[in-house]
């Protein structure tokens, strides 16, 4: 596996010790390293580690993620040596569970999704919050300690509520800053540096893509795609999609 020496983990900081696992160059160091920097301004402008303890009560919802988003969640998973089939199995109960109180929003899920001028990601207007969250199901990755079990590596959709996004029991403002920005980009977009072209894939709920996407007709690509995704520089993962298409 490549390796590149110069830091990602942002602010001149040395690695983290599992960061030693990942081609510096990648995608997925990219998203490491977005991540970082997010945390880092949050933390320096008093808007970090501002949940209320014990609190999950946000965790009751579709939680929309982009492929990156879920690839980075999945291989800290497989590094970590989680039972991945456990996160798999809770995802299909929590499909299950939704297709009896919302079948027409699943049927959704197979549907095209245009793309929107009004909203940075479509799935705001598409679903058009057609559903009260209190009635889903508890987000797989709340653990019998009602705490996040993939906190360090959370999607922006968790990692943003209640610091950058307002969260209404912590009742604080939006905020926005190229921090926040960088790391929505990096989330959602994989581009060339080459070509300058950007793929732009649809997002979807992140028990979805464990029901989904890790079911055994798509297991083994997606185990193959996590892989490139932290192995392959950037520009050599962007060229692996290409071909997928």
């Amino acid at each position: 596996m490549e390796r590149n020496d110069q830091c990602f983990c942002g602010s001149g900081k040395k690695y983290k010790k599992c960061h030693y696992r990942i081609n510096g160059e990648s995608k997925l160091a990219k998203i490491y390293k977005a991540q970082s920097e997010y945390d880092s301004y949050c933390q320096a402008n008093g808007l970090c580690n501002n949940c209320i303890a014990g609190c999950s009560k946000c965790c009751h919802d579709f939680f929309f993620v982009t492929e990156m988003e879920f690839l980075t969640v999945l291989e800290y998973l497989d590094y970590n040596k989680y039972d991945i089939s456990d996160y798999v199995t809770r995802a299909k109960k929590v499909l299950a569970d939704i297709k009896l109180k919302y079948p027409l929003i699943i049927d959704k899920l197979d549907e095209y999704m245009p793309t929107t001028q009004t909203s940075r990601r479509p799935e705001t207007t598409f679903f058009d919050d057609s559903f009260n969250s209190k009635d889903l199901p508890i987000c797989i990755f709340v653990n019998e300690e009602n705490k996040c079990s993939i906190y360090d590596v959370r999607p922006y959709v968790c990692r943003g509520y209640g610091t950058s996004e307002t969260c209404v029991f912590i009742n604080n403002n939006k905020i926005d800053f190229q921090e926040k920005v960088n790391l929505i980009l990096e989330g959602d977009m994989l581009s060339s540096s080459v070509s300058e072209k950007t793929i732009i894939k649809r997002p979807y709920p992140l028990f979805y893509w464990f029901a989904y996407f890790l079911d055994e007709k798509y297991y083994d690509i997606v185990i193959t795609k996590m892989r490139k995704f932290r192995d392959l520089k950037n520009d050599q993962y962007y060229d692996f999609n290409c071909k997928l298409i």
